[in-house]
Protein backbone atom coordinates (compact mmCIF):
# COMPACT_ATOMS: atom_id res chain seq x y z
CA UNK A 1 0.00 0.00 0.00
CA UNK A 2 1.59 3.55 -0.88
CA UNK A 3 2.74 5.91 2.09
CA UNK A 4 0.75 8.70 0.33
CA UNK A 5 -1.89 9.10 -2.18
CA UNK A 6 -2.19 11.27 -5.29
CA UNK A 7 -4.37 13.75 -3.82
CA UNK A 8 -2.64 13.73 -0.80
CA UNK A 9 0.79 15.01 -2.77
CA UNK A 10 -1.05 17.67 -5.40
CA UNK A 11 -2.38 19.61 -1.88
CA UNK A 12 1.32 19.57 -1.34
CA UNK A 13 2.27 21.22 -4.76
CA UNK A 14 -0.44 23.65 -4.65
CA UNK A 15 0.78 24.74 -1.46
CA UNK A 16 4.96 24.58 -2.27
CA UNK A 17 6.65 27.83 -3.81
CA UNK A 18 10.15 29.39 -3.98
CA UNK A 19 13.34 29.71 -5.88
CA UNK A 20 14.34 31.93 -8.01
CA UNK A 21 13.61 32.90 -12.15
CA UNK A 22 16.30 33.30 -14.50
CA UNK A 23 15.78 34.85 -17.55
CA UNK A 24 18.98 34.75 -19.23
CA UNK A 25 17.89 34.39 -23.20
CA UNK A 26 15.28 34.64 -25.64
CA UNK A 27 14.38 32.07 -27.66
CA UNK A 28 13.32 34.29 -30.39
CA UNK A 29 16.81 36.42 -30.25
CA UNK A 30 18.33 37.27 -33.47
CA UNK A 31 21.55 35.26 -31.90
CA UNK A 32 19.86 32.42 -31.63
CA UNK A 33 18.01 32.04 -35.13
CA UNK A 34 15.97 29.37 -33.76
CA UNK A 35 12.93 31.22 -35.31
CA UNK A 36 14.26 30.51 -38.78
CA UNK A 37 14.73 26.78 -38.02
CA UNK A 38 12.52 24.35 -39.15
CA UNK A 39 13.33 22.10 -36.89
CA UNK A 40 11.96 22.47 -33.07
CA UNK A 41 12.68 25.13 -30.73
CA UNK A 42 15.55 24.68 -28.27
CA UNK A 43 14.55 23.38 -25.16
CA UNK A 44 15.26 25.80 -22.02
CA UNK A 45 14.34 26.21 -18.63
CA UNK A 46 14.71 29.67 -16.60
CA UNK A 47 13.77 27.78 -13.43
CA UNK A 48 10.61 29.27 -11.90
CA UNK A 49 9.79 26.93 -9.93
CA UNK A 50 6.45 25.25 -10.61
CA UNK A 51 6.13 22.09 -8.99
CA UNK A 52 3.41 19.29 -10.31
CA UNK A 53 2.42 15.92 -11.17
CA UNK A 54 3.15 14.54 -14.66
CA UNK A 55 1.63 11.61 -15.72
CA UNK A 56 4.43 9.93 -18.21
CA UNK A 57 2.78 7.48 -18.25
CA UNK A 58 3.72 6.93 -14.35
CA UNK A 59 3.25 9.62 -11.45
CA UNK A 60 6.69 12.10 -11.73
CA UNK A 61 6.85 15.10 -9.36
CA UNK A 62 8.90 17.53 -11.64
CA UNK A 63 9.59 20.97 -9.96
CA UNK A 64 10.96 23.04 -13.37
CA UNK A 65 8.74 23.34 -16.59
CA UNK A 66 10.25 23.57 -19.95
CA UNK A 67 10.42 27.50 -20.84
CA UNK A 68 10.83 29.69 -24.10
CA UNK A 69 13.19 31.69 -22.15
CA UNK A 70 16.14 30.84 -20.18
CA UNK A 71 18.88 28.50 -20.28
CA UNK A 72 19.36 25.69 -22.77
CA UNK A 73 18.71 22.15 -21.01
CA UNK A 74 22.07 20.69 -22.80
CA UNK A 75 24.28 23.62 -21.51
CA UNK A 76 22.95 23.01 -17.59
CA UNK A 77 23.64 19.72 -17.75
CA UNK A 78 26.77 20.58 -18.82
CA UNK A 79 27.38 23.31 -15.67
CA UNK A 80 28.48 21.26 -12.89
CA UNK A 81 27.83 24.54 -10.86
CA UNK A 82 24.05 23.64 -10.97
CA UNK A 83 24.89 19.94 -9.16
CA UNK A 84 24.10 21.95 -5.67
CA UNK A 85 21.46 23.93 -7.26
CA UNK A 86 18.96 21.33 -8.26
CA UNK A 87 20.39 19.20 -5.18
CA UNK A 88 19.22 21.86 -2.62
CA UNK A 89 15.34 22.45 -4.22
CA UNK A 90 14.49 18.92 -4.49
CA UNK A 91 15.87 18.23 -0.81
CA UNK A 92 13.71 21.39 0.20
CA UNK A 93 10.59 19.84 -1.84
CA UNK A 94 11.15 16.27 -0.55
CA UNK A 95 11.42 17.51 3.23
CA UNK A 96 7.87 19.01 2.30
CA UNK A 97 6.71 16.39 1.03
CA UNK A 98 7.56 13.86 3.27
CA UNK A 99 8.47 15.49 6.52
CA UNK A 100 9.36 13.69 9.39
CA UNK A 101 8.72 10.44 7.40
CA UNK A 102 12.04 10.96 5.47
CA UNK A 103 14.15 10.50 8.62
CA UNK A 104 12.05 7.82 10.30
CA UNK A 105 10.80 5.78 7.29
CA UNK A 106 14.17 3.78 5.84
CA UNK A 107 14.13 6.10 2.88
CA UNK A 108 16.92 6.39 -0.38
CA UNK A 109 18.21 7.88 -3.19
CA UNK A 110 18.15 5.73 -6.22
CA UNK A 111 19.83 7.47 -9.40
CA UNK A 112 19.02 6.80 -12.83
CA UNK A 113 21.66 4.39 -14.76
CA UNK A 114 23.34 6.56 -16.95
CA UNK A 115 23.33 5.41 -21.00
CA UNK A 116 25.20 8.00 -22.79
CA UNK A 117 27.35 9.78 -20.75
CA UNK A 118 28.87 7.47 -17.68
CA UNK A 119 31.35 9.68 -16.63
CA UNK A 120 30.47 12.69 -14.12
CA UNK A 121 26.86 12.13 -15.11
CA UNK A 122 25.14 15.22 -14.14
CA UNK A 123 22.15 13.00 -13.32
CA UNK A 124 24.02 11.06 -10.90
CA UNK A 125 25.72 13.77 -9.47
CA UNK A 126 22.32 15.34 -8.63
CA UNK A 127 21.40 12.47 -6.79
CA UNK A 128 24.33 11.73 -4.55
CA UNK A 129 24.17 15.25 -3.46
CA UNK A 130 20.77 14.91 -2.75
CA UNK A 131 21.49 11.88 -0.70
CA UNK A 132 24.05 13.62 1.15
CA UNK A 133 21.65 16.65 2.10
CA UNK A 134 19.61 14.46 2.79
CA UNK A 135 21.87 12.03 5.24
CA UNK A 136 20.58 9.05 3.66
CA UNK A 137 22.01 6.08 0.99
CA UNK A 138 22.02 7.02 -2.40
CA UNK A 139 22.22 4.05 -4.77
CA UNK A 140 24.40 4.35 -7.90
CA UNK A 141 24.63 1.12 -8.97
CA UNK A 142 20.97 -0.57 -8.95
CA UNK A 143 20.56 -1.17 -12.55
CA UNK A 144 23.39 -0.74 -15.53
CA UNK A 145 21.69 0.52 -18.78
CA UNK A 146 21.58 -2.04 -21.51
CA UNK A 147 21.27 0.15 -24.29
CA UNK A 148 21.43 3.40 -25.20
CA UNK A 149 17.97 4.50 -26.54
CA UNK A 150 15.71 7.36 -25.31
CA UNK A 151 12.45 6.21 -26.03
CA UNK A 152 12.56 2.47 -24.64
CA UNK A 153 15.78 2.07 -22.15
CA UNK A 154 16.51 -1.51 -20.96
CA UNK A 155 17.75 -1.80 -17.63
CA UNK A 156 19.47 -4.80 -15.88
CA UNK A 157 18.77 -4.80 -12.16
CA UNK A 158 21.81 -5.40 -10.34
CA UNK A 159 20.84 -4.73 -6.77
CA UNK A 160 18.08 -4.71 -4.97
CA UNK A 161 18.14 -1.91 -2.38
CA UNK A 162 17.68 -2.77 1.19
CA UNK A 163 15.34 0.39 1.90
CA UNK A 164 11.74 -0.62 1.80
CA UNK A 165 11.33 3.21 0.48
CA UNK A 166 13.62 4.93 -2.70
CA UNK A 167 13.55 8.14 -3.74
CA UNK A 168 14.03 7.89 -8.19
CA UNK A 169 15.66 10.70 -8.72
CA UNK A 170 16.66 12.05 -12.56
CA UNK A 171 17.45 15.89 -14.16
CA UNK A 172 15.47 16.01 -16.73
CA UNK A 173 12.44 14.35 -17.76
CA UNK A 174 10.99 14.07 -21.42
CA UNK A 175 9.05 11.09 -21.87
CA UNK A 176 9.37 9.16 -18.95
CA UNK A 177 10.55 6.16 -20.34
CA UNK A 178 14.12 6.07 -17.51
CA UNK A 179 12.00 6.70 -14.58
CA UNK A 180 9.49 4.20 -15.76
CA UNK A 181 11.79 1.52 -16.65
CA UNK A 182 13.39 1.96 -13.04
CA UNK A 183 10.41 2.11 -11.46
CA UNK A 184 9.19 -1.07 -12.39
CA UNK A 185 12.63 -2.83 -11.56
CA UNK A 186 12.26 -1.80 -8.12
CA UNK A 187 8.29 -2.39 -8.07
CA UNK A 188 8.59 -5.69 -8.25
CA UNK A 189 10.84 -6.18 -5.94
CA UNK A 190 8.12 -4.46 -3.39
CA UNK A 191 9.56 -1.20 -3.22
CA UNK A 192 7.84 1.62 -2.03
CA UNK A 193 8.75 4.12 -4.78
CA UNK A 194 8.30 7.92 -5.22
CA UNK A 195 9.93 9.76 -8.93
CA UNK A 196 11.10 13.30 -8.77
CA UNK A 197 12.58 14.99 -11.91
CA UNK A 198 14.00 18.35 -12.09
CA UNK A 199 12.78 19.97 -15.12
CA UNK A 200 9.95 18.80 -16.95
CA UNK A 201 11.01 18.62 -20.82
CA UNK A 202 7.43 18.23 -22.14
CA UNK A 203 4.12 20.51 -21.20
Amino acid sequence: MALFELDDVNRLLDGFSGGAARRSENLFSEGTKAWSREDKPTPRCDFTLRPKIVHKPVPVITLWPRTVYGERLTDIKEDSSRIDFFATHIHKYICTLLGNALAVGSWAIVAVPPRRHKVDNFAVAVAKKLAEMADITCHDDVAEAVNCHRVKPDFRLLKIPTEPNLIIVDDIVTTGSTLMAMRDLLVRSGKNVILIAGICNNV
